[in-house]
């Protein structure tokens, strides 16, 4: 049965369809809001990069506790606390005029991102037969959503204030606390009973295999050029490079999006195999060691590059749900599996701005290049074990 079909027949699976469409839209429309209103407050690249560096450094740092404490309590809990910290760190944005607001914003929505990658695939895995073509299907989802946010904040930005974009997205996070209190994941166990040094610490320090932490850099490998493009890079360089205006820029991010999201529905539709996946991957390389060279015709690497990265969202999927789906702490060790992405973003996000002033930008371009190079080269024989 193809999921959409589970969709119509699953209370539980709509819901999560809503809450990943929800979550994914505010998210990406922050990813473009963000950037551009630090660009309109006069910071310059390296406190963009200084500032956004804090999200993945605090995700590191949280996930792990929130995924451990959400093996134990259940998911609703950590959703709640999702939707809580989406609305109260997109209110502090409304006040953001000095750089420690700012960051206390950020760390904000790093408490939001976190929790909700806490839990979003353990409640997937949960409650379906079918986790491999679910987690494809939701990661789908999540793109075509990611995609809408970024185009509609774009053309909302020309008609709007600032100010009255980041109100509208605060709103809608009420829509994740609705979906929370919806949940169907009840507590198994009380906080209060929690033993923390038997409940989360063994799991999160417990031994893992090689095969274990080969599969964590290869997620980081195969996840960073996404995360880095769509976040930050493409935000930046179109704005400061390029001089492209916020609708333009917002279409750009939102084209990458959909043909991310339309790569990788295509994929799980054709039944793609591994060598065809990785094949496509491979678009990437070129396209983004030479990204900055197309100047106004940055469209054609977006679109290449957009294909490969689909594609590698399915890998990124097949290589999770192989380290994880006889785990008895799937929460926890789906964090500590990104842990090595996050330490990645961390290091790029926060000299990226150094590079940037010394060098400009072909660097950073080239960096996520040789990241799809070395995911291309490992996971071959990983995949195929």
């Amino acid at each position: 049965m193809f999921p959409i079909d589970i969709m119509q027949k699953d209370k539980h699976f709509s819901n999560l369809l809503i809450t990943n469409f929800v979550y994914s839209f505010i998210a990406a429309a922050l990813a473009v809001l963000v950037p551009l209103y630090l660009i309109d407050k006069k910071f310059d690249v390296t406190q963009i990069g200084l500032l956004l560096a804090i999200a993945p450094f605090t995700f590191m740092l949280l996930r792990v506790s929130l995924a451990s404490l959400a093996d134990v309590v259940g998911t609703k809990l950590i959703d709640i606390v999702c939707s809580l910290s989406s609305f109260f760190s997109i209110l502090v944005y409304l006040f953001a005029t000095t750089t420690m607001i700012v960051a206390v914003a950020i760390f904000g929505e790093s408490i939001r991102t976190s929790a909700f990658f806490a839990v979003v695939r353990t409640e997937i895995i949960y409650g379906t037969n079918n986790p491999k073509g679910m987690l494809s299907f939701f990661s789908g989802v999540r793109q075509f959503a990611d995609a809408l946010g970024r185009v509609s904040i774009g053309f909302i930005l020309i008609a709007f204030t600032f100010q009255n974009s980041f109100l509208l997205l605060a709103l809608l996070s009420l829509v994740l606390l609705y979906f929370a209190m919806q949940s169907t994941h009840k507590t198994h166990k009380s906080i209060q009973a929690i033993d923390y040094n038997n409940d989360l610490l063994k799991k999160i320090v417990k031994r893992h295999p090689s095969t274990f932490w080969q599969a964590s850099l290869l997620l980081g490998f195969v996840s960073l050029p996404s995360n880095i493009l769509l976040g930050y890079l493409i935000t930046i360089y179109a704005r400061s490079s390029l001089g492209m205006d916020y609708g333009q820029i917002g279409s750009l991010l939102a084209i990458f999006s959909f043909v991310v999201a339309a790569a990788s529905f295509l994929s799980i539709k054709w039944k793609l195999d591994i060598s065809l996946l990785l094949l496509m991957l491979s678009l990437t390389i070129p396209f983004l060691l030479f990204f900055p060279y197309f100047g106004q015709f940055i469209f054609i690497p977006i679109i290449f590059v957009a294909i490969g990265i689909g594609c590698g969202n399915i890998l990124y999927e097949y290589i999770l749900l192989d380290q994880i789906y006889r785990s008895k702490s799937v929460s926890t060790d789906i964090g500590i599996l990104n842990s090595p992405l996050k330490v990645m973003e961390f290091v790029f996000l926060s000299t990226s701005g150094f590079i940037i002033a010394q060098f400009g930008y072909w660097p950073l371009f080239a960096l996520l290049s040789l990241c799809s190079i070395l995911f291309v080269i490992f996971s071959r024989a990983f995949l195929r074990r």
